[in-house]
């Protein structure tokens, strides 16, 4: 069997890769990058005290996609938020979807971990804008898309991660023989310029905490 060294995958047990870190197939191993979706709201809250609605778009038939969107909930619950959730089946109905939740009034957009609503984040993150709701998500890069906020992983870390894997094996290792790696190096980008638009004032400490700052 040819090795696999995946990369990125949010849960690989719940999306069906391995029975757990150290059970998996004789010739797969990879790097299990859960999304910091418990991080990402405690960070809402403490950035929107008076915020009661967190609107979510997903796509259920994303393994990585179901299990943020379950995070997000108990997350959500424990901080005094509530959830409101459209399901779509493609991107053929984010526009529908989009409306929907704009009726149920979020004061926060979230997406985490859905490739689907991901790829139109650009024109997503535009109408928040001019909601003025702040979106924010779990993938750092998304600040480049217009984004309020994001706390995810540092991906060319991951990356870096995943190919000291796949050197291992190149030199003899088997992957039977090597756990899966549970990594998340977080990183944080934010938008001063959103957030002077918005009114909201970012804590001193996030902004020096931030990778990536668009003023």
């Amino acid at each position: 069997k040819i090795p696999h060294v995946f990369g990125a995958v949010t849960d690989p047990v719940k999306s069906g890769i391995a029975e757990s870190l150290t059970g998996h197939p004789d010739n797969v191993t990879g790097i299990a990058t859960p999304q910091p979706v418990e991080s990402t709201v405690r960070l809402m809250r403490r950035l929107f005290p008076k915020a009661k609605v967190i609107g979510m778009i997903w796509n259920p038939a994303e393994a990585n996609s179901e299990i943020c969107t379950l995070l997000a909930r108990e997350s959500a619950k424990k901080l005094g938020f509530k959830v409101v959730e459209v399901q779509i089946s493609g991107t053929q109905e984010i526009e529908e979807a989009l409306k929907s939740i704009l009726r149920k009034k979020p004061d926060i957009f979230f997406t985490s971990g859905d490739t689907t609503v991901s790829s139109v984040i650009p024109s997503l993150a535009e109408k928040f804008r001019q909601k003025k709701i702040p979106y924010i998500t779990n993938t750092p890069a998304d600040i480049e898309s217009g984004v309020f906020m994001s706390l995810g992983a540092d991906y060319y870390d991951v990356g870096l991660k995943a190919a000291e894997l796949t050197a291992r094996i190149i030199k003899g290792e088997k992957p039977a023989d090597m756990p899966i790696i549970s990594y998340v190096p977080e990183q944080l980008t934010l938008s001063l310029k959103l957030a002077k638009e918005y009114g909201i004032v970012i804590p001193d400490d996030l902004i020096k905490k931030a990778a990536k700052v668009v003023k």
